[in-house]
């Protein structure tokens, strides 16, 4: 499988899709409103069907653990780094932050 870069729509985090065989196999990112990650970080989608699908991927290095997580309805996710990514984050640069605080009612 390889992966292939692009970013979502709004806000503007990185977008990882594996392929295979020329053909998507699996969009390994998600983008939560209001979260803002670094650019060569990106919100795992690890839930549902893609539950251990970017764990191959750490292992061989493409992907890093940033130890950060970010909660989304019913799901935490994981804040990873895609190696492969030119950026070179400054070293008090955060993995990510929140746009926005949501209001509740049942908060």
């Amino acid at each position: 499988m390889e992966i292939v870069t692009s970013a979502y729509g709004k806000p503007a985090n990185l977008r990882i899709q594996a392929i295979e065989d020329n053909e998507p196999a699996a969009t390994l990112s998600t983008n939560i409103e209001g979260v803002i990650c670094r650019p060569d970080c990106f919100i795992a989608k690890e839930y549902s069907e893609n539950v251990s699908l970017c764990d191959p991927f750490i292992e061989d290095g493409t992907f890093e653990d940033t130890g950060e997580e970010v909660s989304s309805g019913y799901v935490t996710c994981r804040i990873l780094r895609y190696t492969g990514s030119s950026y070179l984050p400054c070293d008090d640069e955060p993995i990510f932050t929140v746009e926005r605080a949501y209001w509740s009612p049942f908060a």
